[in-house]
């Protein structure tokens, strides 16, 4: 079986206080990082996708982000870009940092990083995890949020960034 990845878990002032396994983090709801990317393209169009149904947690919301845990040892820009591969392929050293946050809720806890990333290289989505994917003009993206069970982390991010986002 494929070793689980490990995961940092951190205190209130985001320092690294141990290492557990990703499910571990997941179901105690401990302390962590994360990395959210947004994709948009040269005519405004954000990606936004639908999560498999196969997914544990939230599936088949939409999320407006690309992202996921940043791993044991890893920095955030290094889970930015190897997320941004892992779940579209597009391979890039131009991501640009938006802002940090807290996010924290019931079943959910992390200090996270929000970056953008400005490409009209179309993303190959991973099939295991996406069910699929579309462009929103950003015109139209408080509409699309509003008509669709986006991923709460999602949307937290997209109402504390909007500003910069829209």
């Amino acid at each position: 079986n494929m070793q689980e990845e490990t995961i940092d878990v951190v205190n209130d002032n985001n320092h690294v206080i141990g290492v557990e396994d990703k499910t571990k983090v997941s179901e105690k709801v401990l302390t962590h990082r994360a990395v959210d990317v947004l994709l948009v393209n040269s005519k405004n169009e954000i990606f936004v996708h639908q999560r498999s149904k196969a997914m544990d947690h939230h599936p088949l919301k939409w999320c407006l982000f690309v992202g996921g845990y940043v791993s044991s040892g890893e920095n955030y820009e290094e889970a930015a870009y190897r997320e941004l591969e892992e779940e579209t392929r597009i391979k890039t050293d131009k991501l640009e940092l938006t802002g940090n946050f807290r996010f924290k809720v019931e079943d959910d806890d992390f200090f996270g990083r929000f970056y953008k990333f400005v490409t009209d290289l179309n993303p190959t989505i991973q099939k295991e995890e996406i069910e699929k994917g579309l462009y929103v003009p950003i015109s139209k993206l408080d509409e699309f949020v509003n008509n669709h069970r986006i991923k709460p982390s999602n949307l937290f991010i997209y109402n504390k960034f909007k500003d910069q986002i829209l």
